[in-house]
């Protein structure tokens, strides 16, 4: 894992190698069955990332948003507004992103951290003056 963290394209090269499943620790079949599931596939970064959460050598991505709830006292037409999203470890992080609220516009329906190391980015949005009632936000 520690390889992974420091730097992936060595980590990459190492998984990806013919013999990887000849190494000391991989005389576990269990280890064995997971990387064969695994290695199948395009997107090799995500298969060594979930392969080494699932032999428990590092935990899920999960994230965290720097606030719960915005809050306008006015709305300025065409202002862009950004909220945080930050990881809490190192890895790969895809999210879906929506808005049941006709008057939000987002600027993505998904977040990708597709940089290991890269621990936040902006979730901008824009609030459409035209849907918006006589009403607080």
């Amino acid at each position: 894992m520690v390889i992974a963290k420091e730097d992936i394209n060595i980590a990459l090269a190492i998984f990806m190698y013919k013999d990887f499943c000849k190494s000391g620790f991989m005389k576990d079949l269990r280890y064995q069955k997971i990387y064969e599931a695994l290695s199948i596939g395009n997107d090799f970064r995500s298969n060594l990332e979930n392969f080494l959460q699932a032999v428990g050598n590092k935990e899920a991505v999960d994230f965290v948003l720097e606030t719960s709830a915005l809050d306008l006292t006015t709305v300025e037409e065409g202002k862009t507004y950004s909220v945080r999203v930050y990881k809490d470890n190192w890895g790969l992080l895809d999210i879906d992103v929506s808005s049941n609220a006709e008057f939000i516009k987002l600027n993505t329906d998904k977040i990708k951290m597709r940089i290991l190391l890269i621990m936040s980015l902006s979730l901008n949005l824009l609030l459409i003056r035209n849907f918006l009632e006589d009403r607080k936000i």
